[in-house]
């Protein structure tokens, strides 16, 4: 890269002024970082949770969210079932009830997430010019 290209660089990266042609382009990137984002310098300990990551079964992941979606149907038809039961129940309806609230919301909270993941690894498919309806997630990640 010439020296005007690099100057241009180093104006735009650090707009007080503050470079030095005589250090590499590279280098004084790495100290404008170091000084302004340190925290991207440590990116490595990101990846360590990146090869985990990778292992992660998503077809495994949509049959577990089914599981937990009808799952969550039959205690809704079970409390249902047992408000008709009268007085005997009332106490197993009301924990019923009080477990569908939180259940309902972790169920919901995990879906979202789940399709949060979907999203990301369309976008990943997308990214490196394939089809996302005809890559499976698996290959995608």
């Amino acid at each position: 890269m010439g020296n005007k290209q690099e100057s241009e660089i180093l104006r735009t990266v650090c707009p007080l002024g503050k470079y030095d042609l005589e250090v590499p382009l590279a280098d004084s990137i790495y100290y404008v970082l170091a000084d302004k984002l340190p925290e991207v310098l440590n990116f490595s300990k990101d990846l360590a949770n990146l090869e985990p990551a990778s292992k992660i079964q998503l077809k495994f992941l949509e049959e577990e969210m089914r599981a937990l979606s009808n799952g969550l149907k039959k205690v809704e038809h079970e409390r249902s079932t047992s408000e008709n039961d009268g007085p005997i129940s009332e106490t197993f309806c009301m924990k019923l009830k009080e477990y569908l609230c939180s259940a309902k919301a972790e169920v919901s909270s995990v879906s979202s997430l789940n399709s949060a993941v979907g999203k990301n690894v369309d976008a990943l498919i997308i990214y490196f010019g394939e089809n996302p309806s005809r890559c499976p997630f698996e290959q995608g990640v």
